[in-house]
């Protein structure tokens, strides 16, 4: 699959990023399904991707590919010493962005 082989694109990555946390937002004020799931403390992520238009869906499948590049970028750049270093209860790369934040 040619797909496998592109290197990371960070620009698409933080665009897609940002597209789906206004996307989730959207359904999530919209789908009282969901609304319901979050009130319940049962919504799952792929709850979410079920409500989301097929457009959006593979919009989605590309942004995970790219989340996973990103990740193994991540993981090498640790254990070869470059780069931001990991440190627990924060992303890689970014010791200011606490993950435990709701960004909302």
């Amino acid at each position: 699959m040619e797909e496998q082989n592109q290197a990371f694109d960070e620009a698409v990555h933080n665009e897609l990023n940002l597209y789906f946390r206004s996307k989730i937002r959207e359904l999530l004020s919209s789908h009282p399904d969901l609304q319901k799931l979050k009130e319940e403390n049962k919504l799952q992520l792929s709850d979410l991707v079920a409500c989301m238009p097929l457009e959006d869906q593979n919009r989605w499948h590309r942004f995970l590919h790219l989340d996973q590049l990103k990740l193994n970028q991540d993981i090498m750049n640790h254990l070869e010493g470059k780069g931001e270093p990991f440190n627990p209860g924060h992303r890689f790369g970014n010791p200011f962005a606490d993950l435990t934040m709701d960004n909302d």
